[in-house]
């Protein structure tokens, strides 16, 4: 495992480290904040003039032990069966999902890889694993309250179908009286 004290060493130095920035960037406002080597025939920058914003050189950068220790993007279990534990730790890619990620760090584990990008890998564990019941609480729950609308919509179809039937009923039965009066009438 690359020595406690080099990654330290570089955590240090990258504090340290001036903000890069593309030149002109606060004056012109179509240029990216991201770095750009200045090119310019009278650039300020490029030629390290007193006043004016730090260049990139290698003199910023991280101690050369600590390079071997980079971390790897997984997004599989056979990804982190190849990593290396020795130089280094992987980085699990945000677009895994929970029960994949939970495998990824078990296996992590199992072969004593350095997950870099979490911290607290079994209190993570748990959390998802309380996550996954609380889902499953809740569908359960969700589909008891389905069925149970279900049935009610169906207790309402039929008696809507009985009052319907009813309904009929009682129309022949006004039809019938009101012929009745009809022919009542014709004959008197």
């Amino acid at each position: 495992m690359v020595n406690q004290k080099l990654l330290s060493l570089r955590k240090h130095i990258k504090q340290k480290q001036p903000h890069f920035i593309r030149q002109d960037y606060h004056k012109i406002k179509c240029l990216k904040r991201a770095w750009r080597i200045p090119t310019g025939k009278h650039a300020k920058i490029r030629y390290g003039k007193a006043g004016h914003r730090y260049m990139v050189t290698p003199g910023y950068g991280s101690p050369r032990e600590v390079y071997g220790f980079e971390g790897i993007r997984v997004c599989t279990v056979k990804e982190v069966e190849a990593v290396d534990p020795e130089t280094q730790g992987i980085i699990i890619s945000s677009s895994v999902g929970n029960k994949k990620k939970i495998e990824i760090i078990k296996k992590a584990q199992e072969l004593s890889i350095k997950v870099i990008n979490l911290r607290d890998l079994d209190e993570l564990i748990s959390k998802i694993n309380t996550d996954f019941e609380n889902r499953k609480k809740d569908r359960k729950s969700k589909k008891e309250s389905r069925a149970s609308k279900k049935k009610e919509s169906e207790k309402k179809k039929e008696e809507k179908k009985l009052d319907e039937k009813i309904s009929e009923e009682e129309k022949k039965e006004k039809e019938k009286k009101e012929r009745d009066k009809v022919l009542t009438k014709k004959e008197a």
